[in-house]
């Protein structure tokens, strides 16, 4: 699963897997809800769909993703329940494989300071419900 927020993000993306001749599915906000079904099913069920280019905010709840084996973040919300929720994808019954997770992060960009306050906001919640479960991203 690729992660990312933005349509230019989800069109450069896309060129660069058609460029490598990377068969994917997309499920974001300009993907109508028939697409979005069959994108869903054959990333599921299709073995030559490697990659599922997805919006969190639209494909971040109730959707069953256990095909996935790694989770890339290219770009992260703000939204602690984007994270999440879009984390719990491929955590669904069915999963029979591990589950890598890349945030790609340079240093001294925003996408640094969003990483940060999103620990902030996971370590404050853990605090408060009294469920300390260690590092986070």
């Amino acid at each position: 699963i690729v992660w990312a927020k933005f349509q230019e993000d989800f069109a450069q993306i896309a060129a660069a897997l058609r460029a490598d001749k990377v068969e994917f599915v997309e499920y974001h906000g300009a993907t109508s809800t028939a697409d979005r079904e069959r994108a869903r099913d054959r990333f599921q069920n299709d073995p030559t769909v490697k990659v599922f280019l997805a919006n969190p905010a639209c494909a971040g709840e109730g959707l069953t993703l256990t095909a996935a084996r790694t989770v890339i973040y290219y770009n992260t919300s703000f939204r602690l329940s984007h994270r999440l929720q879009s984390e719990a994808r491929p955590h669904r019954i069915g999963q029979e494989h591990p589950v890598q997770y890349i945030d790609l992060v340079a240093e001294f960009t925003v996408d640094e300071r969003i990483i940060d306050a999103l620990r902030d906001k996971k370590d404050l919640s853990d605090l408060i419900m009294g469920d300390p479960r260690g590092n986070w991203i």
